[in-house]
Protein backbone atom coordinates (compact mmCIF):
# COMPACT_ATOMS: atom_id res chain seq x y z
CA UNK A 1 0.00 0.00 0.00
CA UNK A 2 2.89 2.43 0.69
CA UNK A 3 4.38 1.52 -2.39
CA UNK A 4 1.25 2.38 -4.47
CA UNK A 5 0.97 5.69 -2.60
CA UNK A 6 4.28 6.80 -3.09
CA UNK A 7 4.34 5.67 -6.83
CA UNK A 8 0.86 7.50 -7.78
CA UNK A 9 2.80 10.88 -6.10
CA UNK A 10 5.89 10.47 -8.36
CA UNK A 11 3.57 10.37 -11.24
CA UNK A 12 1.72 12.77 -10.09
CA UNK A 13 4.61 15.51 -9.82
CA UNK A 14 5.41 13.89 -13.60
CA UNK A 15 2.12 14.94 -15.12
CA UNK A 16 2.55 18.09 -13.16
CA UNK A 17 5.86 19.31 -14.72
CA UNK A 18 5.29 17.71 -18.54
CA UNK A 19 1.79 19.24 -18.46
CA UNK A 20 3.51 22.30 -17.37
CA UNK A 21 5.63 22.06 -20.33
CA UNK A 22 2.65 23.40 -22.45
CA UNK A 23 2.21 26.61 -20.19
CA UNK A 24 3.47 29.54 -22.69
CA UNK A 25 6.04 32.22 -21.67
CA UNK A 26 8.03 30.20 -19.62
CA UNK A 27 12.15 29.67 -19.72
CA UNK A 28 13.76 26.74 -20.08
CA UNK A 29 17.28 25.89 -18.57
CA UNK A 30 19.89 22.99 -18.92
CA UNK A 31 22.51 22.46 -15.89
CA UNK A 32 25.39 19.62 -15.04
CA UNK A 33 27.93 19.53 -12.56
CA UNK A 34 30.22 17.48 -10.50
CA UNK A 35 29.63 16.89 -6.53
CA UNK A 36 30.22 15.03 -3.61
CA UNK A 37 27.56 12.05 -1.69
CA UNK A 38 27.69 10.37 1.40
CA UNK A 39 25.68 8.31 3.46
CA UNK A 40 24.16 8.07 6.90
CA UNK A 41 22.81 5.36 7.86
CA UNK A 42 23.35 1.89 10.53
CA UNK A 43 27.06 1.40 9.70
CA UNK A 44 27.19 5.47 9.84
CA UNK A 45 24.76 6.37 12.52
CA UNK A 46 25.95 10.27 13.04
CA UNK A 47 28.86 11.49 11.38
CA UNK A 48 27.59 13.86 8.64
CA UNK A 49 30.34 14.02 5.69
CA UNK A 50 32.39 10.51 6.78
CA UNK A 51 33.69 8.97 3.25
CA UNK A 52 32.55 11.36 0.82
CA UNK A 53 32.83 10.07 -3.04
CA UNK A 54 32.67 12.58 -5.97
CA UNK A 55 29.38 12.29 -8.27
CA UNK A 56 27.24 14.48 -10.57
CA UNK A 57 24.43 15.20 -12.24
CA UNK A 58 22.37 16.60 -14.96
CA UNK A 59 18.95 18.98 -15.10
CA UNK A 60 16.16 20.49 -16.94
CA UNK A 61 14.28 23.08 -15.16
CA UNK A 62 11.59 25.53 -15.90
CA UNK A 63 11.56 28.83 -14.44
CA UNK A 64 7.45 30.02 -13.85
CA UNK A 65 8.31 33.37 -12.39
CA UNK A 66 10.24 35.21 -10.38
CA UNK A 67 10.55 33.01 -7.49
CA UNK A 68 9.62 29.42 -8.70
CA UNK A 69 10.86 26.82 -10.41
CA UNK A 70 10.65 22.75 -11.30
CA UNK A 71 13.18 21.11 -12.75
CA UNK A 72 14.01 16.97 -13.34
CA UNK A 73 17.24 15.73 -13.32
CA UNK A 74 19.75 12.71 -13.32
CA UNK A 75 22.15 11.87 -10.21
CA UNK A 76 24.91 9.42 -10.06
CA UNK A 77 26.81 9.08 -6.50
CA UNK A 78 28.32 6.67 -4.69
CA UNK A 79 28.37 5.65 -0.85
CA UNK A 80 30.31 3.94 1.77
CA UNK A 81 30.90 3.22 5.63
CA UNK A 82 32.77 0.75 8.04
CA UNK A 83 32.23 0.32 11.58
CA UNK A 84 36.19 0.16 11.84
CA UNK A 85 36.10 3.65 11.86
CA UNK A 86 32.92 4.50 14.16
CA UNK A 87 32.43 6.52 16.76
CA UNK A 88 30.63 4.13 18.92
CA UNK A 89 31.71 0.74 20.73
CA UNK A 90 28.95 -1.90 19.53
CA UNK A 91 30.49 -0.57 15.58
CA UNK A 92 34.20 -1.94 16.64
CA UNK A 93 32.75 -5.35 17.53
CA UNK A 94 30.10 -5.47 14.91
CA UNK A 95 32.89 -4.66 12.16
CA UNK A 96 30.48 -4.18 9.10
CA UNK A 97 31.45 -2.20 6.45
CA UNK A 98 29.86 -1.59 2.39
CA UNK A 99 29.90 0.23 -0.46
CA UNK A 100 27.20 1.14 -3.49
CA UNK A 101 26.50 3.21 -6.16
CA UNK A 102 23.61 5.54 -6.52
CA UNK A 103 21.36 6.17 -9.49
CA UNK A 104 18.83 8.31 -9.39
CA UNK A 105 15.73 10.13 -11.66
CA UNK A 106 14.16 12.93 -9.36
CA UNK A 107 11.85 15.92 -9.50
CA UNK A 108 12.70 18.86 -7.81
CA UNK A 109 10.72 22.35 -7.01
CA UNK A 110 11.98 25.25 -6.07
CA UNK A 111 11.61 28.79 -4.13
CA UNK A 112 14.14 31.76 -4.80
CA UNK A 113 14.04 33.96 -1.33
CA UNK A 114 14.44 36.61 -3.98
CA UNK A 115 13.69 38.06 -7.35
CA UNK A 116 15.73 36.33 -9.64
CA UNK A 117 15.63 37.02 -13.27
CA UNK A 118 18.70 34.09 -15.07
CA UNK A 119 19.20 36.02 -18.49
CA UNK A 120 18.97 40.11 -17.65
CA UNK A 121 22.11 41.93 -16.20
CA UNK A 122 20.00 44.16 -14.75
CA UNK A 123 18.11 43.74 -11.22
CA UNK A 124 19.03 41.16 -8.93
CA UNK A 125 21.47 38.67 -10.29
CA UNK A 126 21.64 36.29 -7.05
CA UNK A 127 19.83 34.48 -4.31
CA UNK A 128 19.87 31.59 -2.10
CA UNK A 129 16.90 29.05 -2.51
CA UNK A 130 15.26 26.21 -1.18
CA UNK A 131 14.70 22.79 -2.94
CA UNK A 132 12.16 19.98 -1.95
CA UNK A 133 11.38 17.05 -4.10
CA UNK A 134 10.85 13.72 -5.23
CA UNK A 135 12.84 10.50 -6.59
CA UNK A 136 13.62 7.31 -7.18
CA UNK A 137 17.10 5.47 -7.08
CA UNK A 138 18.53 2.12 -7.49
CA UNK A 139 21.29 0.76 -5.40
CA UNK A 140 23.26 -2.05 -4.87
CA UNK A 141 25.45 -2.76 -1.55
CA UNK A 142 28.54 -4.54 -1.63
CA UNK A 143 31.28 -5.70 0.38
CA UNK A 144 34.63 -6.48 0.15
CA UNK A 145 35.48 -10.94 0.37
CA UNK A 146 39.28 -11.41 0.37
CA UNK A 147 39.72 -8.60 -2.25
CA UNK A 148 36.67 -8.76 -4.03
CA UNK A 149 32.88 -7.02 -3.82
CA UNK A 150 30.43 -9.20 -3.53
CA UNK A 151 26.24 -8.15 -3.84
CA UNK A 152 25.01 -8.33 -0.77
CA UNK A 153 20.81 -8.16 -1.60
CA UNK A 154 21.00 -11.52 -3.17
CA UNK A 155 23.06 -13.62 -0.35
CA UNK A 156 20.07 -12.69 2.14
CA UNK A 157 22.67 -11.88 4.98
CA UNK A 158 19.83 -11.54 7.94
CA UNK A 159 18.27 -14.56 7.20
CA UNK A 160 15.66 -13.60 4.93
CA UNK A 161 13.26 -16.77 4.21
CA UNK A 162 15.22 -18.58 6.34
CA UNK A 163 13.22 -20.97 8.35
CA UNK A 164 13.64 -18.81 11.70
CA UNK A 165 12.65 -15.91 9.89
CA UNK A 166 10.45 -16.99 7.60
CA UNK A 167 8.86 -13.64 7.08
CA UNK A 168 11.99 -11.85 6.78
CA UNK A 169 11.60 -10.87 2.52
CA UNK A 170 15.05 -10.23 0.77
CA UNK A 171 14.75 -6.40 0.59
CA UNK A 172 14.68 -4.53 -3.18
CA UNK A 173 17.71 -2.88 -4.79
CA UNK A 174 15.28 0.54 -5.51
CA UNK A 175 13.61 2.61 -3.27
CA UNK A 176 12.35 6.42 -3.17
CA UNK A 177 13.38 9.59 -1.51
CA UNK A 178 12.75 13.15 -0.37
CA UNK A 179 15.41 15.31 -1.40
CA UNK A 180 15.25 18.65 0.19
CA UNK A 181 18.11 21.34 0.62
CA UNK A 182 19.33 24.69 0.18
CA UNK A 183 21.47 26.45 -2.03
CA UNK A 184 22.75 29.52 -4.28
CA UNK A 185 22.55 31.28 -7.69
CA UNK A 186 24.82 33.70 -9.29
CA UNK A 187 24.26 34.74 -12.42
CA UNK A 188 27.34 35.36 -14.56
CA UNK A 189 25.38 36.87 -17.49
CA UNK A 190 23.02 36.99 -19.64
CA UNK A 191 23.14 32.54 -20.53
CA UNK A 192 25.03 31.61 -17.72
CA UNK A 193 24.27 30.97 -13.80
CA UNK A 194 26.49 29.33 -11.33
CA UNK A 195 24.55 27.33 -8.77
CA UNK A 196 25.71 25.87 -5.86
CA UNK A 197 23.54 23.34 -3.41
CA UNK A 198 23.80 20.99 -0.23
CA UNK A 199 20.74 18.48 -0.04
CA UNK A 200 19.99 15.46 1.83
CA UNK A 201 18.03 12.90 0.84
CA UNK A 202 14.88 10.76 3.64
CA UNK A 203 14.67 7.22 1.57
CA UNK A 204 12.45 5.10 2.11
CA UNK A 205 14.36 2.26 2.51
CA UNK A 206 16.97 0.88 5.55
CA UNK A 207 19.03 -1.51 3.48
CA UNK A 208 21.25 0.92 1.81
CA UNK A 209 23.74 -0.74 3.85
CA UNK A 210 22.55 -4.32 4.02
CA UNK A 211 21.93 -3.51 7.47
CA UNK A 212 18.68 -3.57 9.40
CA UNK A 213 17.65 -5.72 11.93
CA UNK A 214 18.77 -8.49 13.54
CA UNK A 215 21.03 -11.68 12.99
CA UNK A 216 19.82 -14.71 10.97
CA UNK A 217 21.31 -18.01 12.08
CA UNK A 218 24.50 -18.77 10.16
CA UNK A 219 23.74 -22.17 9.73
CA UNK A 220 20.32 -21.66 8.09
CA UNK A 221 22.41 -18.89 5.60
CA UNK A 222 25.33 -21.26 5.01
CA UNK A 223 23.52 -24.30 3.79
CA UNK A 224 20.95 -21.86 1.98
CA UNK A 225 23.23 -18.74 0.37
CA UNK A 226 26.67 -20.69 1.18
CA UNK A 227 29.53 -19.80 3.61
CA UNK A 228 30.55 -16.77 1.63
CA UNK A 229 27.26 -15.31 2.93
CA UNK A 230 27.51 -16.80 6.03
CA UNK A 231 30.62 -14.86 6.77
CA UNK A 232 29.72 -11.69 5.54
CA UNK A 233 26.80 -11.87 7.48
CA UNK A 234 28.70 -11.86 10.77
CA UNK A 235 31.68 -10.42 10.64
CA UNK A 236 31.93 -9.24 14.23
CA UNK A 237 35.48 -9.90 16.07
CA UNK A 238 33.54 -11.35 19.00
CA UNK A 239 30.46 -12.78 20.20
CA UNK A 240 27.77 -10.76 21.92
CA UNK A 241 26.67 -13.71 24.67
CA UNK A 242 30.63 -15.16 24.92
CA UNK A 243 30.20 -18.88 22.80
CA UNK A 244 26.78 -18.37 22.07
CA UNK A 245 25.60 -17.65 18.39
CA UNK A 246 24.39 -14.11 17.48
CA UNK A 247 21.36 -15.51 16.31
CA UNK A 248 18.26 -13.07 17.12
CA UNK A 249 21.14 -10.39 18.68
CA UNK A 250 20.64 -6.34 17.34
CA UNK A 251 22.30 -5.95 13.52
CA UNK A 252 20.83 -3.06 12.61
CA UNK A 253 17.86 -0.52 13.69
CA UNK A 254 14.76 -1.22 11.75
CA UNK A 255 13.14 2.35 12.97
CA UNK A 256 15.59 4.32 11.44
CA UNK A 257 15.77 4.81 8.35
CA UNK A 258 19.01 4.99 5.97
CA UNK A 259 19.67 8.35 4.41
CA UNK A 260 22.65 10.18 1.76
CA UNK A 261 23.89 13.53 0.86
CA UNK A 262 24.46 15.53 -2.14
CA UNK A 263 26.76 18.70 -2.76
CA UNK A 264 27.07 20.04 -6.16
CA UNK A 265 28.65 23.19 -8.01
CA UNK A 266 26.86 23.14 -11.42
CA UNK A 267 26.73 25.46 -14.50
CA UNK A 268 23.14 26.17 -15.94
CA UNK A 269 22.76 27.41 -19.52
CA UNK A 270 19.63 29.35 -20.52
CA UNK A 271 18.34 28.83 -23.39
CA UNK A 272 15.59 31.60 -23.61
CA UNK A 273 15.83 34.80 -25.67
CA UNK A 274 18.02 36.89 -23.25
CA UNK A 275 15.92 39.72 -23.79
CA UNK A 276 12.91 37.51 -21.79
CA UNK A 277 12.16 39.09 -18.23
CA UNK A 278 9.76 38.32 -15.29
CA UNK A 279 5.93 39.63 -15.68
CA UNK A 280 4.28 39.24 -12.96
CA UNK A 281 3.96 35.35 -12.95
CA UNK A 282 4.60 35.38 -16.70
CA UNK A 283 7.09 36.61 -19.35
CA UNK A 284 6.79 39.44 -21.75
CA UNK A 285 9.76 41.03 -24.10
CA UNK A 286 11.71 43.58 -22.02
CA UNK A 287 11.10 47.18 -23.48
CA UNK A 288 14.17 48.60 -24.93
Amino acid sequence: MRVNTMLKGCFGWAAYFFLSLLLPGQTHEFGIGPGLTYYVGDVNPTVHWQSPHPGGHAFYRRNFDWHWSLRAGLLYGRISAADSVGVYDFQTTRNLHFESDIYELNLIGEFNFLPFKPGRNSGRDWTPFLSLGFSGFMFSPQANYNGELIPLSALETEGQTTPTFPDREEYATWSFAIPFGLGFKFMLNDRWTLMTEYQMRMTFTDYLDDVSTTYGDLGEITLISGQVAAELSDQSISDYNGSMPNTFYQRGTPNDLDWYGFFHVSLVYKFNDPNICYSGVGWRKARR
